[in-house]
């Protein structure tokens, strides 16, 4: 009897033991899911339109999608490109592509899928307009230098992957694509920028985007932007030359003042009158520190930027200029060549990487920031007052 009793009993702990097991895989596997840990740095997030939301991908390839307002997160794939985070403009969608099979995923923020596509080969950045109608990207070329942008138009279920894009423009990080009025795209790359009408034509053939106009001034690596309301190109290098355009006149309206000198107000290469014998006559060169509306930090690393990675708007006319290597972001009026304001953001975004460009995104009209964590997992969440001129953290994200 007793026997029996103890087998009985050894079956029930048995049983038991077996469904606190299953409960506990099934917790394990709800808090992997939901609450994925990031220990890597994240390479490429896009901030959605009304700051609300962020979609990013790490160097591990982990996808989350991350809620600001409740400051949680979710993990949606664990096989991203690293450089294929991307926000959608004005809407509540957001696009990544896997690694493994290249294909490209739209979700909404309900985690509802919108659009799944595939392209032939891994992105080096892409974008998409909020109507959904196109989407571009570049892909290298197979076997040899150099790439193509490829493209697809949704309305006609045509796409085409042969721009004749000239190799040398291919090479540095990864390109922007910063949509404007769904049909227009200002696309950065190596030595400047440009801005492509896309042509809504059915006799396509080598092209499938009309060129607008170009923005050469831009030395080695370039880093535009467009204005919110569109009207402005804001564009800066990794040798620290950055110059404000109207969009479609392509008028250059000036080029930012020197952070320790001011405006320089006699340039010898602009005056055939200066020149001696073909040589510049040095002498002639001068600068007006007068004209500086805010002064450089006394720890301001080296007293000088090496190179712009990253400009970034925070509201309709305030840009914040991110330079390497500094733990400051300027603040500029897009109209006004002058330093605003210095912000010290703790510590440098950037270790000379400017492929990080990816990894900072702004929402104009929420007046949010967010920048990926350096070093580790995360992200660091701002807003910006644009009454006080205030950029404070509200929220680090683990």
């Amino acid at each position: 009897m007793n026997r029996k009793r103890t087998l009985y009993c050894g079956f029930i702990l048995v049983i038991v033991v077996f469904i606190l097991i299953i409960i506990a895989l099934r917790y394990c596997f709800y808090i992997f899911k939901n609450c994925p840990i990031e220990d890597e740095q994240i390479t490429s997030l896009g901030l959605s339109s009304d700051g609300h939301y962020v979609i990013s991908v790490d160097n591990k390839g982990l996808v989350v999608l991350w809620d600001l307002e409740k400051k949680s997160k979710k993990l949606l794939d664990q096989k991203g490109n690293i450089y294929s985070a991307f926000f959608i403009k004005n809407t509540d969608k957001f696009m990544w592509q896997n690694y493994e099979t290249n294909d490209i995923y739209i979700k909404n923020t309900d985690n509802s899928l919108i659009k799944n596509f595939n392209v032939p080969g891994l992105v080096n950045s892409h974008g998409i307009g909020s109507d959904l109608h196109y989407y571009v990207t570049i892909l290298p070329k197979t076997h040899t230098l150099g790439c193509n942008y490829f493209f697809i138009d949704f309305s006609k279920n045509y796409q085409v992957n042969k721009l004749g894009i000239n190799e040398f423009l291919c090479g540095g990080t990864p390109h922007r694509f910063d949509f404007a009025f769904n049909d227009k795209v200002l696309i950065s790359y190596v030595h400047g920028s440009i801005l492509m009408k896309i042509n809504d034509s059915n006799t396509w053939f080598d092209h499938i985007a009309d060129l607008l106009m170009e923005y050469r001034e831009n030395i080695g690596n370039t880093f535009a932007t467009l204005s919110p309301d569109g009207n402005f190109v804001v564009g800066g290098d990794e040798n620290m030359r950055v110059y404000v355009w109207e969009t479609m006149t392509g008028k250059q309206l000036f080029h930012l003042y020197d952070l320790r000198l001011g405006k320089k107000i006699i340039t010898t290469a602009d005056d055939p009158e200066h020149l001696y014998h073909g040589k510049l006559d040095t002498d002639y060169i001068k600068y007006d520190e007068s004209t500086l509306k805010a002064r450089m930090p006394n720890d301001y690393d080296h007293g000088f930027i090496v190179g712009v990675f990253s400009i970034k708007f925070v509201d309709q006319t305030h840009y914040l200029l991110f330079g390497s290597p500094t733990h400051y972001a300027i603040l500029y009026d897009l109209l006004d060549p002058s330093p605003l304001k210095y912000f010290d953001i703790g510590y440098k975004p950037v270790h000379e990487d400017y492929s990080r460009d990816l990894a900072i995104d702004s929402s104009p009209s929420a007046h949010i920031l967010v920048m990926a964590k350096q070093d580790e997992g995360g992200i660091l969440v701002y807003k910006w007052d644009p009454e006080k001129w205030t950029l404070e953290k509200i929220w680090e994200g683990f």
